[in-house]
């Protein structure tokens, strides 16, 4: 097999645009939720699983959030 250093590698133009939120329950812990929209702007024809033959994706998150305060 080749060497990973041999691998084809290209950078294309893509974009994500997203927002979350976050809720302090105090002064220590929170929670958070983020929701983001990813889209590579080339048409692309070796992924058979493609609808439109773009790739897009969203993805959210959830996650608690543990502070402590420093004075």
């Amino acid at each position: 097999s080749a060497p990973a250093t041999d691998a084809p590698s290209r950078t294309d133009w893509a974009f994500n645009v997203g927002g979350g939120l976050m809720y302090a329950f105090n002064d220590v812990l929170a929670v958070r939720g983020d929701v983001r929209y990813f889209r590579y702007f080339q048409q692309e024809d070796l992924l058979p699983i493609l609808h439109n033959d773009r790739f897009d994706y969203w993805r959210t998150s959830f996650g608690l959030t543990y502070t402590w305060p420093i004075k």
